[in-house]
């Protein structure tokens, strides 16, 4: 299942406590690849940018990937944990998902941390020191 538009009824600064979202990449920041209109009409493909997820295909961010700003995180610090990759080390998917975190709530870094860093390396995240607010390769339940 999908969003079928964009969040909306962002707080004030006075409404929101003192917070950190955090946020998962595949299929909560994007959507399934290519997946539109009728099924998914707020998803929103990124044209010439290649999402490994999956079995691969063109990056889709959904309705949060491209703007959480109207919900309660969009006044939070934010960051991701992911059990992927966001398709690699220095790959422009992970720079458009964070430019995307950029633009509402508090990214302190741009920089990522955690087993897939560099290349896919998927394991625990239990003991891992993680240096930054984008973490890929955690499995998942750690």
């Amino acid at each position: 299942a999908c969003q079928t538009s964009l969040p909306s009824g962002r707080p004030t600064a006075t409404d929101t406590p003192d917070c950190l979202c955090t946020f998962d990449v595949d299929r909560t920041l994007t959507g399934k690849q290519g997946v539109l209109a009728p099924r998914c009409p707020a998803n929103k493909v990124v044209p010439k940018v290649q999402d490994t997820a999956y079995g691969g295909g063109v990056l889709t961010l959904s309705a949060v990937g491209q703007s959480y700003a109207q919900t309660f995180c969009g006044n939070c610090y934010v960051g991701i944990v992911t059990a992927g990759d966001g398709s690699g080390f220095h790959s422009r998917e992970r720079d458009i998902l964070a430019t995307q975190l950029s633009k509402a709530g508090v990214l302190v870094s741009q920089s990522w941390s955690g087993p897939s860093k560099v290349h896919d390396a998927r394991r625990s995240c239990e003991g891992v020191q993680i240096q930054s607010p984008l973490v890929a390769g955690c499995s998942d339940g750690t």
